[in-house]
Formats: C-alpha cells, structure tokens, sequence
C-alpha cells in the first residue's frame, strides 16, 4: 500500500525520516537521493550527513539540499582516511543522531549513498511491519549480500523510532550495525528482511574480505556472543567458504577490544544464546536417546 493509499483509506501516516552518512560517493550519490526522493511515501526529513568527502559530494548534496527543503545536512571535517571497518565508523553516525534524536518521528530509515530503492520500498516495508507488530527492524534484500532473512540489511533498515531512542547513540564497537539489531530483541522486537523487496546496490562489497572477517569476529566479541556460539559460527564459515577466512573470524573474536558501555545488552545476548544451544542439546539427546 503506497503513501496515497493510506491517505484515501484515512489512515494515519506514520511520520518517517532518513539518515544517511556518506564519504566520496560522487559516483552513486545522485541516484541514491533520487530513488529516496522519488518514493511514494511521504517523509518528514532526510539528514544528510558528510564525512570529510574529499570529491563532488559536498557539491552534489548542496544542490540537492537547494531544491529539496526536507534535506539537512552536517559536515565533518576530512580525518584523511575512510572509517570502514574501523571503530571511527560510528563518529558520522552520531553525530547525525544528535539531530535527529531532537526530532518526533515514527521510523527511522539508514541509506548507504551507494545503493537505490523502488519507488514503493518504503511504504511495502512499512505495510508489512504493519501486519506484524512484533517486527521491530526490517530491510528488503539484495543478493549480493546473501545471508539470514532474520537479519536485516544495513542500507534500507526500518527502524521503529523507540528503539533508535532506547539506543541514543552507536557504541564504539566493530561491525555497530548489527548492534540496532540487538538494542531491539533486547526490547522484545523481533527484525526481519523480506525478500520480496527489493535494494539495489550500485557496486560490490567488501564481504569477502580478509579485513571483512576479522571485522566481523571482533564485533561478535563486542556484542557479547558466547564463547561457543562464536565457535560454531567460525565453524559454519570454515565448512561453507574457507578456513582461512574462518580463522580471520577467530582471530578477531579473540583479539577484540573491550566495548563499554552495553554490558546489559551483551548479558542478554551471551544469555539467549546460550540458551539456543541448551535448545539444540537437548532436540539433539532426543533424537538419538542419548
């Protein structure tokens, strides 16, 4: 159901605004903003955050914000180099939701300025959080980034507005995206992706990389994950890709700084993960007799 829909059926529109932190993305920035612009549900405000770009991108986003009213921007100053995958990522993040923390709003969409959406991206999503409550994040899906449908995507991530508010800010933690994942099963949400809709992506990622896994091992330490949960993951990726990169992933989950500041939430998952593998004991024991 798009924005005209809800409005002829009378009913309320949910109040939405999009964040978005880019660096040197003049090559995909254009047609990031025009699919978000071009939406069929209203929204509120698009924060615009610019993280030291060094190319056209301050020129582009000035002239975006010249002919589109609801953009705000903030400007950082050039650190020199791109925060990916180190514990700097999360400074443009918060920096924009100081601003929008400031703001009533229902949903809070996270756009990468590399990727662009169907026209119905926002209101399809929205209308299929409405059938369920209980979804408290959600993403459409791209298949360049095959993964769990449980776990939404960064770029196009629906985020219900209580929850950015029990978060207040990104933690300085490696791989901060999945830690909105965890701040909303914390409060009971459960985060889906549906694969039905649809997120293009302009260029390739970085998944894959040896960086990429060492990343992702010191942000499961960060999170919290339990000893043998990690273990099992590093395992899967050493059975479905390679040992080496399985070993990438160890080793960062063993080498990870201490992250402070969200033990409670780090309890509740080392917890509930821990209880998953007390679950898969015992439909194991079960089904052998042991």
């Amino acid at each position: 159901m798009d924005g005209k829909s809800y409005l002829k059926l009378g009913v309320k529109m949910e109040s939405v605004i999009v964040f978005m932190a880019v660096r040197n993305e003049e090559q995909y920035l254009v047609k990031t903003l025009d699919s978000i612009l071009e939406q069929d549900y209203p929204l509120k405000k698009i924060i615009l955050v610019n993280d030291g770009s060094s190319d056209s991108t301050p020129e582009i986003i000035a002239e975006y914000q010249k002919n589109n009213l609801i953009i705000e921007t903030i400007t950082r100053k050039d650190r020199g180099f791109s925060a990916m995958g180190t514990l700097f990522l999360v400074d443009p993040w918060n920096e924009g939701l100081k601003l929008l923390l400031k703001e009533d709003f229902d949903y809070l969409l996270l756009c990468d300025g590399d990727s662009f959406y169907p026209s119905d991206y926002l209101s399809s999503l929205i209308s299929e959080m409405n059938k369920n409550e209980k979804i408290g994040v959600a993403s459409g899906y791209d298949d360049l980034e095959k993964g769990k449908t449980s776990d939404p995507r960064n770029t196009g991530c629906l985020i219900k507005g209580e929850i950015v508010r029990e978060m207040e800010q990104y933690p300085r933690i490696y791989t901060p995206d999945t830690f909105i994942l965890l701040v909303a099963r914390f409060m009971g949400y459960q985060t889906q992706t549906f694969t039905s809709i649809p997120i293009f992506l302009q260029r390739p990622t970085g998944i894959g990389s040896k960086n990429y896994f060492i990343a992702i091992g010191k942000g499961m330490n960060n999170l919290g994950y339990h000893p043998l949960y990690a273990l099992g993951r590093v395992l899967s990726n050493m059975a479905n890709r390679n040992v080496r990169k399985g070993l990438y992933m160890l080793y960062g989950y063993l080498v990870a700084p201490e992250a402070a500041g969200i033990e409670q939430y780090r309890q509740f998952q080392r917890r509930s993960q821990k209880e998953h593998i007390v679950r898969i004991v015992r439909s194991i024991i079960r089904k052998f007799g042991i």
